[in-house]
């Protein structure tokens, strides 16, 4: 039961809490978080949870699932998924929620903005109000906005405590970047960058739209299948000595060898980032609070890989891997996205069949069998082929 109705659960900033008793739930309208209805049980584990950046990870994920039409309700399953350590996001894409969030938030044009720095903190994910000022000056030094400074609240003839309110005007440029940004949302307002790349947490392939969770939840079958990893030792980092590697031959071993066997099949999509529990013995406990739990899987993300080339450089090296490795050829069959779920980014790369040509992986010949990849040789393979006329 719900103590103080006059503050939100998460954040503790005033406000009033609405407790739909016949529900064993409470209705919030938080100036940080914003609008979620959240029930006893997962308010419960919250208070109980030890997550030093619990707070910052339920309040982003709230704002990042707002909705005109509908508030995020959130559930026991649903916050043991959110109780994962707080991941910022870059200060580039802050900048551009930031950005987002201005332009959907002015009733006119040359209108200027005054906002609680409070209010933002979970808007653009920044850990502290100096955060947003950071944001606000990068936005000011482009030209997107004129930024009349931070000034303070003023109540009863005297001053709120320093650097309350975010006071800005989106110039022409800023306009023309708000609308390129809004664009890729096909005309959809949002006040998330990760929405526009995400779609809801949505990737897109030229023939249907699938959500990641359901994607997930479908587990591994003849055109879906999880790694761990591209080139990182996830054994090695999570089981052993916890030294971060990478190694071309896991790429061999695993990522390569699907690609192999979807292009010989009936193509399918390779999600890099996931790995099934059963595949992993004793993972030591520090590591294990870096993984999110998702029935049978482990979600791992990709960051190791690309936090030093970026997602290009990732891209970059696994197609030449492709090109050294299998083909040259192999334009338009193989589509490489990223996206992030529950805080983890993920690679999905979507692997085309193509009639008339056989592939290799450096000699041998995979196919998909069910849930797994195979090599076949010698008769095994002839029959195969035969029996599959290009």
């Amino acid at each position: 039961m719900l103590e103080n109705t006059q503050v939100c659960p998460i954040c503790n900033t005033t406000t009033n809490v609405e407790d739909l008793s016949d529900r064993d739930s409470y209705n919030v309208n938080c100036p940080r978080c914003g609008k979620y209805i959240i029930t006893d049980g997962a308010l419960t584990m919250f208070q109980r949870s030890q997550l030093v950046t619990k707070i910052l990870s339920v309040s982003y994920w709230i704002r990042q699932h707002q909705s005109p039409k509908s508030k995020p309700s959130i559930t026991i399953d649903r916050m043991r998924k959110i109780l994962i350590p707080f991941i910022s996001p870059k200060p580039k894409e802050q900048a551009d929620i930031l950005l987002l969030w201005i332009g959907s938030n002015v009733e006119k044009p040359d209108a200027e903005t005054s906002v609680p720095l409070s209010s933002l903190l979970s808007v653009i994910g920044a850990v502290d109000e100096k955060g947003i000022q950071y944001v606000a000056y990068y936005l000011k030094d482009k030209g997107y906005i004129k930024h009349s400074g931070f000034s303070y609240s003023v109540q009863d003839g005297r001053r709120n405590p320093p650097v309350d309110l975010l006071r800005a005007q989106m110039t022409f440029k800023g306009w023309e970047k708000y609308e390129l940004m809004k664009s890729s949302t096909g005309g959809k307002q949002t006040v998330s960058s990760r929405s526009i790349e995400l779609k809801d947490h949505k990737f897109f392939t030229e023939e249907i739209n699938i959500e990641i969770e359901d994607l997930i939840k479908r587990g591994e079958s003849d055109r879906i299948e999880y790694k761990g990893s591209f080139c990182f030792n996830v054994n090695k980092y999570l089981m052993g000595n916890g030294t971060e590697e990478i190694d071309g031959t896991i790429a061999l071993k695993g990522v390569m060898k699907t690609i192999v066997a979807f292009l010989n099949t009936n193509g399918g999509k390779i999600i890099v980032g996931i790995i099934e529990k059963r595949h992993l013995s004793k993972i030591h406990d520090d590591k294990l609070l870096e993984l999110v739990e998702f029935g049978d899987y482990y979600l791992l993300g990709i960051e190791k890989e690309t936090v030093k080339a970026g997602r290009d450089g990732f891209e970059l090296k696994i197609r030449d891997m492709i090109q050294e490795h299998i083909a040259k050829d192999l334009i338009g069959l193989i589509k490489i996205n990223f996206a992030e779920y529950c805080g983890k980014e993920l690679c999905i790369l979507s692997i085309s069949m193509r009639v008339n040509v056989w592939y290799y992986l450096d000699g041998k010949f995979y196919v998909r069998d069910g849930n797994r990849t195979i090599e076949l040789t010698g008769n095994d393979a002839d029959n195969y082929k035969s029996r599959i006329p290009l």
